[in-house]
């Protein structure tokens, strides 16, 4: 029977999500089987951003094959390391630890400003706590977990975002030595600010005054994501989700009102409080005519933050049982006391999944959760 039988971090959130600039409470908890000698056991906090990729050039005869070059870089948003029990010096007196639960607790502040949680494909924003249990020469044991982070942005601060807006596009066909009449598109919204739990409602107009048919016309919710190393940058593009629609023939008009894509649980647009990595999101009109060489976008961008437009919170009469003092985690209210607002606000998993927490200097056998994946606010709307 191992001495060690769990050796494991809770946060005192039952959802381990912190706002920048709040206090991280939670306890390192041992469960000892037999008794344990000891120097100390220490924690240690981490934030940090970091991208990293590769470039090889494989093709051509061997000469000509470049070996790989790395491309990162590094932030580091707060490192810090307490001891909670003994003392890290070789010296001090070693300390046993008898059969029994050991609860340790801890709490730290995190920083205002810092960005929030993300794991991508090059690159990620993530925030660690690490513990171990330090024997003199002897085998350390280790423990680790993440928690998300939510930097907040306030759509209410960035102009213009409850404003409709729209992009429009006129493209002609040309049929050998003729040139045929155009296609044109419009795409609208009736404003650019959203927030996870939002229904994105589009309006599209085709208008088709060419001489060929139009195959097919879809609206694809994109991601861009932006790693910046030292010298280079490397760029993603993820599909969220497509609205797709038929055919439409020549001299037509196509008009789509009604329909809405509805936003998933993602992190915030810009990542602010991050220099290294960059999301952007848009909508895009996509037009494909049958025949050769004819493809045309229409993009529309638009912000994705953790606070709603306050224009598209709707207040509703207030119940007389209802305290409108108490505020929840799980749940929004309006200062005035004869009105509450018809949104919930609770949170979810990331859409774009998770990532290994596992780095090269962790041991194999460390214990804790090594699969992580970033929560979000996500808003459910009252109708």
């Amino acid at each position: 029977m191992p001495k060690l039988a769990r050796f494991y971090i809770n946060f005192g959130n039952p959802v381990p999500l912190y706002y920048a600039g709040q206090d991280v409470k939670g306890y390192l908890n041992v469960d000892v089987d037999k008794p344990i000698n000891l120097q100390c056991i220490r924690l240690y906090v981490k934030g940090e951003a970091f991208v990293h990729w590769t470039d090889q050039r494989m093709r051509g005869p061997a000469p000509l094959r470049t070996p790989a070059r790395h491309h990162s870089a590094h932030e580091e948003y707060f490192d810090f390391t307490t001891t909670v029990l003994g003392n890290n010096d070789n010296d001090a007196p070693k300390i046993t630890l008898l059969r029994g639960t050991y609860c340790y607790p801890f709490q730290f502040q995190l920083p205002e400003n810092i960005p929030s949680s993300f794991e991508g494909e090059y690159g990620h924003v993530r925030y660690t706590v690490k513990a171990t249990i330090e024997k003199p020469k002897r085998f350390t044991h280790v423990t680790k977990t993440a928690f998300s982070v939510i930097g907040s942005l306030d759509l209410n601060t960035i102009p213009q975002l409850d404003a409709p807006a729209g992009m429009t596009l006129s493209k002609n066909i040309c049929c050998l030595c003729c040139t045929s009449g155009p296609i044109s598109a419009l795409l609208s919204l009736p404003r650019r600010g959203y927030v996870p739990g939002d229904i994105i409602p589009v309006a599209v107009e085709i208008e088709n005054l060419s001489r060929r048919k139009i195959a097919s016309a879809s609206i694809t919710l994109k991601m861009t994501t932006s790693f910046h190393s030292r010298d280079e940058s490397r760029t993603v593009s993820t599909q969220i989700d497509k609205i797709s629609h038929g055919s439409l023939p020549r001299g037509a008009t196509s008009t789509w009102t009604g329909q809405g894509i509805p936003l998933p649980a993602l992190p915030p647009s810009f990542l602010f409080g991050c220099n290294i990595i960059d999301i952007q999101y848009k909508l895009e009109l996509r037009v494909d005519a049958i025949g050769p060489s004819f493809e045309m976008y229409v993009p529309l961008e638009i912000i994705v933050g953790t606070v709603p437009l306050r224009s598209t919170i709707r207040p509703v009469p207030q119940s007389p049982r209802h305290d409108s003092r108490s505020r929840g985690h799980r749940s929004t209210s309006s200062q005035a006391s004869s009105e509450h607002y018809a949104v919930s606000l609770t949170y979810m998993e990331s859409r774009l999944g998770g990532a290994c927490i596992k780095e090269e200097d962790d041991p194999e056998d460390m214990r804790g959760d090594h699969y992580f994946s970033p929560v979000y606010p996500y808003y459910i709307w009252t109708d």
